[in-house]
């Protein structure tokens, strides 16, 4: 990647000079996953609900008409019908994810789903920055297609039956929707607000409806493909206000994408990448945290 002192430099760039640092291919190209399907507000979808929106993204063309079939999406989900998965309970959970997609008005289909065949819907994925049911605040996780891929072929080449691309594609849009990020290209050194977030493992469990150990495993996959970073900090000892007594804290998880893309004049350019990026934000972070600690509206710090 080319390196800038600063990343208002890519504003004084001319389209062939953009053109040349531009990301390319998968890497230009994002979904963009709304707020209300990442958190479930109705708690009635399924942990497929991101992968099988991210399915029809990629599968529609310009027109938004796609070709759809139950086998196809059950082999984008990475799912083998052996003694772990039934293919019955998997085929039902999609028809209900599409159901509902068709229902908030995104989706359209006449004939009936077919397994084996395939039937002509359309996905009106313009609509979703429409709807009201999901543009409530109008937050979107995005998710570029190299990044949807890694995840998928991940599975693929280390033969895991057990891992579960959805729900770390569910964990990742979590983070991504949450993790701040200045689209204002101030230069990532000099942002006064961290690019990080931080939360406990639990806290992520019970707003996406997992389990925390599930939660734990889809972060230690993130993080082995270099898609996150994650800081945990070390148990600090305060003394209680009340009792007087030293306490131990274990402070949150702070998580860091492990690098910056953003849209300008229509190319998809990387500007930060790496340690420099994600330390930099993290220790930000930390610094911020600590601010709040000294201060004592959090606890009062005695080592």
């Amino acid at each position: 990647m080319k390196k800038f002192k600063n990343q208002k430099d890519y504003y004084k760039m001319d389209y062939s000079e953009l053109a040349q640092v531009a990301l390319k291919g998968k890497s230009k190209n994002f979904v963009a996953i709304p707020e209300s399907i990442i958190y479930d507000n109705q708690n009635t979808l399924d942990t497929k609900r991101i992968s099988i929106l991210a399915y029809l993204f990629v599968r529609t063309g310009i027109d938004d008409n796609l070709l759809l079939s139950l086998k196809d999406i059950h082999d984008w989900l990475g799912k083998k019908v052996n003694k772990h998965t039934n293919r019955n309970t998997i085929t039902s959970e999609i028809k209900s994810l599409l159901e509902y997609y068709k229902s908030v008005g995104i989706l359209n289909y006449s004939s009936e789903l077919s397994y084996t065949s395939y039937i002509r819907a359309e996905f009106y994925k313009n609509k979703i920055f429409e709807k009201k049911e999901m543009n409530a605040d109008k937050r979107f996780a995005k998710i570029y297609l190299d990044e949807l891929t890694t995840i998928i072929q991940y599975r693929a080449t280390n033969n895991n039956t057990r891992f579960d691309n959805s729900v770390v594609l569910l964990v990742f849009a979590y983070l991504r929707l949450n993790i701040y990020q200045n689209n204002e290209l101030t230069g990532y050194k000099e942002m006064s607000y961290p690019e990080a977030y931080n939360i406990y493992y639990k806290d992520i469990a019970n707003e996406l409806g997992i389990s925390e150990r599930t939660v734990s495993k889809a972060i230690d996959v993130l993080t082995n493909l270099d898609l996150i970073y994650v800081k945990h900090r070390n148990k600090i000892k305060y003394l209680d206000s009340k009792t007087h007594k030293e306490k131990y804290l274990i402070p949150t998880s702070i998580f860091c994408n492990t690098y910056k893309r953003v849209q300008i004049k229509g190319y998809t350019v990387q500007v930060a990448e790496g340690e420099e990026y994600y330390i930099a934000e993290v220790q930000k972070k930390i610094r911020k945290l600590e601010k709040l600690e000294k201060g004592g509206k959090i606890f009062t710090k005695t080592s």
